[in-house]
């Protein structure tokens, strides 16, 4: 019986260690997924800001973090506000529709699934 007890305890034991481990490393991915979807937007906005003073999109994202010849800054972030929590730096192509903006994830390369799935503007918002 005593021995009975002791596994039972032992065992809720580990099966708390390991529903704790997966819950706290779930939320981190969460952070940086929400953290993402946040980022982009405000470039997106930035974007449509240097989009309506000039009348077309930028050719890089570097327009938007330094001044341009009347001193407006787009990104008040500088440089950093131009990649995702991971490190890497947004992806953006402008097209002739518009622009293509995404996060590649936590590998940087396309495609991918969990933290490494690509989030781009459009899902973002």
């Amino acid at each position: 019986m005593k021995q009975t007890c002791l596994l039972t305890t032992l065992g809720a034991l580990v099966l708390a260690a390991l529903a704790s481990t997966s819950c706290s490393d779930a939320a981190p991915q969460q952070d940086r997924d929400a953290q993402t979807r946040a980022d982009l937007a405000v470039v997106v906005e930035a974007l449509a800001g240097y989009h309506a003073l000039h009348g077309e999109w930028p050719e890089t994202l570097a327009l938007l973090v330094r001044p341009d010849g009347e001193g407006n800054h787009f990104l008040s972030g500088g440089t950093g506000s131009t990649f995702d929590p991971w490190g890497n730096l947004f992806e953006y192509e402008r097209t002739a529709a518009g622009y293509r903006l995404e996060s590649l994830g936590s590998d940087g390369a396309r495609g991918g699934s969990g933290s490494a799935a690509d989030i781009d503007a459009a899902r973002a918002l």
